[in-house]
């Protein structure tokens, strides 16, 4: 009997270095798949996070307009302090600008925090006046 239990202990192992090997390659390749969603996904909640540092912007633009006719064109023409006070944890500035539209907002992103975004490290909203009197908001 101590034979027989012998052989039977002896051929169980484990994982053979094949089995292994391939579970490896599996994870390997799925994590190379789900590491730039995820990279991706990071990136657009950072940047998404940071999106109300600009209600008060929006809203001086939003009243200057109304009152005056005339979107302003400046952190000062908007009533707001300098562009580098807004900034956040992925901020680096919110300026008021004409540039594409008078009252624009233009948030810039810290390029060292978030190096992905390269030279496109600015996310700009511009107002449209409706035949209402209302701001639409585009970006």
């Amino acid at each position: 009997m101590s034979v027989l239990s012998n052989r039977v202990h002896a051929t169980q192992g484990g994982f053979t270095l094949v089995e292994v090997l391939v579970v490896t390659a599996v994870i390997t390749i799925l994590l190379m798949i789900a590491l730039p969603f995820y990279q991706d996904f990071r990136t657009r909640a950072r940047v998404a996070s940071e999106l109300p540092l600009i209600g008060d912007a929006k809203q001086n633009v939003s009243e200057i307009f109304l009152v005056n006719g005339s979107f302003p064109t400046s952190n000062a023409d908007a009533l707001l302090p300098d562009k580098i006070h807004y900034s956040g944890d992925w901020v680096e500035s919110v300026e008021i600008s004409d540039q594409p539209t008078d009252g624009s907002i233009i948030i810039t992103y810290d390029n060292t925090k978030l190096p992905m975004l390269g030279i496109k490290n600015t996310l700009i909203f511009y107002p449209t006046a409706t035949t209402t009197g209302g701001i639409i908001w585009a970006c």
